[in-house]
């Protein structure tokens, strides 16, 4: 398959994993970006864009409360999330906080993200404590992202010293 045929059906993947709201699929090209080429990005907010842009002309509100509205819900009781930690000892957790939390994990990521930006195996180290960090921030997490970030965690272990460059120097 030759280079530009890769980097489409990169593109492809990760469109169809934003605009599903996988945070398996999403999380790493936050990471992986000084590796990915620019057709893959472009393809990928292309593709995110054509598969929502539906959903957004059909309800616009309905669109941003499926998105944005695990916010606003009560933290589920079931979740290992600092949230759900804050109801069950009975101390504040209202909107504020969720909205805080949320801005904290996000902020974590991306400092991650900045950290690892310049090798594979520490790229993916930091995506894997980035997905947890934005996890334990949620208001609403399943426990298939926090085996995800100990999947992407591994892989940064797991790659030969010397053999991970992303960025020449």
């Amino acid at each position: 398959m030759a280079l530009d045929s890769w980097s489409l059906l990169s593109g492809l993947l990760v469109g169809l994993g934003i605009a599903s709201k996988q945070y398996f699929a999403v999380f790493p090209v936050l990471y992986l970006l000084p590796a990915l080429r620019r057709r893959a990005v472009l393809t990928g907010v292309v593709v995110a864009a054509a598969v929502t842009l539906p959903f957004v002309l059909w309800g616009p509100s309905a669109f941003v409360d499926h998105v944005l509205g695990n916010l606003a819900n009560t933290p589920d009781p079931d979740r290992l999330t600092i949230w759900a930690m804050l109801v069950h000892a009975g101390l504040p957790s209202g909107h504020a906080v969720s909205v805080g939390l949320a801005i904290a994990g996000a902020s974590v990521a991306l400092l991650l993200a900045w950290v690892g930006r310049r090798n594979l195996s520490t790229s993916l180290m930091a995506c894997g404590l980035g997905l947890f960090a934005f996890t334990l921030g949620a208001t609403f997490a399943g426990y298939n992202y926090y085996v995800y970030g100990l999947v992407f965690f591994t892989w940064g272990l797991l790659i030969p010293a010397g053999s991970d460059r992303l960025v020449k120097s």
